[in-house]
């Protein structure tokens, strides 16, 4: 992931500032004038762009616990293999399926 940020000054940024940013993990991108970015920044405003990578991490799914799914059954679909909660007293779960395949299954 790639977040960006920029930084309104009047005229260009200082040598120092674009040395921080970067020494704090920062690409420096572009330098654009600043009402491109902000409605009320004035004709010298300059804004300067800068960007930095982050690895996309996938949020961990709470695990579910068992005596919160009343009226269901964890089971392990024959079709997919997957373990997988299925309703008690439907034909998927006669059939050892989980509803998906089970839909699959019948042709729908």
């Amino acid at each position: 992931m790639v977040e960006l940020k920029y930084l309104i000054t009047n005229g260009y940024v200082s040598k120092e500032t674009l040395e921080g940013y970067t020494n704090k993990g920062w690409t420096f991108v572009a330098t654009v004038p600043a009402k491109s970015i902000h409605p009320f920044a004035t004709d010298e405003d300059k804004a300067t762009i800068f960007s930095k990578y982050h690895d996309y991490m996938v949020p961990e799914q709470p695990a579910e616990e068992e005596e919160s799914r009343e009226g269901y059954e964890l089971i392990n679909c024959t079709e997919c293999g997957k373990d997988k909660w299925v309703e008690e007293g439907t034909w998927a779960l006669d059939k050892g399926m989980c509803e998906p395949c089970y839909c699959a299954y019948e042709g729908g």
